[in-house]
């Protein structure tokens, strides 16, 4: 893993060196200070960089690494930067022409990081970014509770990666298709994924409380039987969604009025899929169930709402792109991934940063289940399970 990483190291002062010179810093200063992600990023090591040359201001960057273990890669985890990569060079860039044939207003336009360069030969995976931290933004505590802000900030953001993709695919259907089939081959590895879903699964009956085992198991067992990649399929009209549409992959920045700021920052996992898929991931996977029963509905209704604007915004018409009869067909047929995301994200959201597992070649992601000894693992995922059976869910 040493030898890993020493070469993906070399590649990003590499990558460096010609983002230097493409911003015309002359026998530039290379700074490289690394971050403790504090359990929160189990693909990558990552690094805050500073640019210094005479007589130009410094350039703040930040880079990711990868530190992918030969497990890992095995699980489908390898394509991660290829897809990141696809995402920032292929698709934002017809996403902005979007907005600016549109006249969409920059409040309203899809709040993206500067991208400075990839690279994605394999074992030399980085990618670089502008440092958001230079502008206020900050990664929220992924063990605090959601707030109201926080978590209607981030679903206007996600309503406007949704939106851009229907606009991308109505315009140019046929590339439209090609780039749903880069992105779902990036992503498919389903025999090796169920191998660590049967893990996981496995953990999660165990963490269940002893009155709601039998229901959990019995649910499980019937999902077992899916394809995670098929039960993300759409319903309706397809879209490019993020695919791990969680806390940690995201910055905040509160302004002097005290409204919050949300810019996506981790695309590894963008595929195509239904919209839903994000929309119950995010809710599942870092809200608690005091949180929902105050809030659930309000969320499911802000993200159509903003989804609605959003595509007006772009020039259609939602009764025609993604009706409302549409959206709550999909969610209600959908709502059964939200015990899966909980299942499989919680234990990675809820484990403290002292117990994180280590990267290393025999690293797999089940590990954040069987090492995680936070009591906030069964809270939060007793919590989900509890909302399924008094809501009646069920695992058809």
């Amino acid at each position: 893993m040493a030898a890993t990483m020493a070469r993906a190291t070399r590649a990003l002062t590499d990558l460096l060196d010609k983002i230097a010179s493409t911003q015309k810093y002359k026998d530039p200063v290379i700074q490289l200070n690394p971050i403790n992600s504090k359990g929160a990023n189990y693909t990558s090591q990552l690094f805050g960089v500073t640019i210094k040359g005479e007589n130009k201001p410094d350039l703040n960057l930040f880079a990711k690494v990868a530190v992918i273990g030969e497990k890992v890669r095995t699980q489908g985890i390898c394509k991660v930067f290829d897809t990141e990569h696809y995402m920032y060079t292929k698709l934002m860039p017809i996403y902005r022409e979007i907005e600016e044939r549109q006249n969409v207003p920059e409040e309203h336009r899809l709040q993206m990081p500067k991208y400075y360069g990839c690279t994605t030969k394999e074992y030399e995976e980085v990618l670089v970014l502008e440092d958001l931290t230079t502008k206020g933004y900050e990664v929220r505590d992924r063990l605090k509770e959601l707030d109201w802000k926080f978590a209607t900030a981030a679903l206007t953001e996600l309503a406007k990666i949704h939106s851009l993709s229907f606009a991308y695919g109505i315009e140019n259907p046929e590339d439209f298709d090609q780039s749903c089939d880069i992105l779902n081959v990036a992503m498919n590895n389903d025999d090796a994924m169920n191998v660590v879903w049967r893990r996981i699964a496995n953990k999660a009956i165990e963490m269940t409380v002893d009155q709601n085992k039998e229901w959990m198991q019995n649910f499980l067992m019937n999902y077992g039987g899916q394809s995670l990649l098929e039960y993300a399929k759409p319903l309706r009209r397809p879209a490019l969604i993020h695919g791990d549409f969680r806390v940690s992959n995201m910055m905040q920045k509160i302004d002097e009025n005290g409204r919050v700021h949300v810019k996506i920052v981790d695309y590894q996992t963008a595929q195509a899929a239904s919209p839903i898929i994000d929309l119950l991931y995010f809710i599942f996977s870092s809200s608690s169930e005091e949180f929902r029963a105050k809030y659930y509905d309000k969320l499911i209704e802000h993200y159509y709402t903003q989804l609605s604007l959003a595509i007006k915004r772009i020039g259609y018409d939602p009764e025609q792109v993604y009706s409302r009869e549409d959206f709550d067909f999909e969610y209600k047929k959908k709502l059964p991934f939200g015990l899966h995301a909980a299942v499989f994200t919680v234990p990675l959201v809820t484990i403290d940063a002292a117990n994180a597992p280590k990267m290393d070649e025999d690293m797999d992601i089940s590990r954040f289940s069987m090492e995680n000894k936070s009591a906030l693992f069964p809270e939060r995922l007793n919590g989900v399970v509890n909302d399924f059976i008094r809501w009646g869910v069920t695992c058809d």
